[in-house]
């Protein structure tokens, strides 16, 4: 709760982002309108600087453009365009992941810790990415590369869904799958171990 005189806490740049990307993906922000900052601003409740970084991630995933004005427009793109575009994120995405996880400081993951309460507060995130903020702020960076990899894929895989059903979103689930291989490798092996091990407990018994 804020303290009197202070007004409401400001929302984190990651919660202002998952807001605006919800808000594009249900068709809440029509493509054809020239959309201003102040009336983004005023429309979620927050000052200038959390949204420019959230409009400049949700730039770099390809679902807005902006204009020299300081006026930003839902993306308009092919199907095509969209599954290259978040196969190439998948990749690149969780291998910075991997690399950067081990190197954060102490103020890199103070405000680690302030997105993911915001985030368990708001509730309603992709469980994927949840998880990859949570496995940021442990150290875990092979958890955090994969399950950033997840979000990014099952939000591709949103979007094919909704405009174009039929079509089989082959580069995506590839970037997927060299990604989490290793992962669900250990994970299976160590499903399988557990059975093993009491099978053989049994037996000495």
């Amino acid at each position: 709760m804020a303290r009197a005189g202070t007004g409401p806490a400001e929302l984190s740049t990651e919660v202002v982002h998952e807001r605006l990307r919800t808000a594009i993906l249900r068709g809440e922000l029509d493509s054809t309108v020239l959309l201003s900052q102040v009336q983004l601003a005023a429309r979620l409740g927050v000052s200038r600087t959390p949204l420019r970084e959230a409009l400049r991630m949700l730039q770099r995933e390809g679902l807005i453009d902006s204009t020299p004005n300081r006026q930003v427009r839902v993306a308009e793109m092919s199907v095509a365009d969209l599954e290259q575009q978040y196969a190439a994120r998948v990749l690149i995405e969780a291998i910075a992941v991997r690399l950067t996880v081990p190197l954060y400081t102490a103020a890199d993951l103070a405000s680690l810790k302030d997105a993911l309460a915001s985030m368990i507060e708001l509730k309603g995130h992709d469980l994927d990415l949840w998880q990859a903020v949570d496995a940021c702020v442990s150290g875990s960076a092979a958890v955090a590369s994969t399950q950033l990899a997840r979000h990014l894929a099952r939000t591709a895989l949103t979007l094919i869904a909704v405009f174009d059903p039929e079509h089989e979103p082959t580069p995506v689930r590839e970037a997927l799958r060299l990604v989490t291989a290793g992962v669900d490798a250990r994970e299976s092996t160590q499903h399988q171990e557990v059975p093993a091990s009491d099978s053989s407990h049994r037996r000495r018994s």
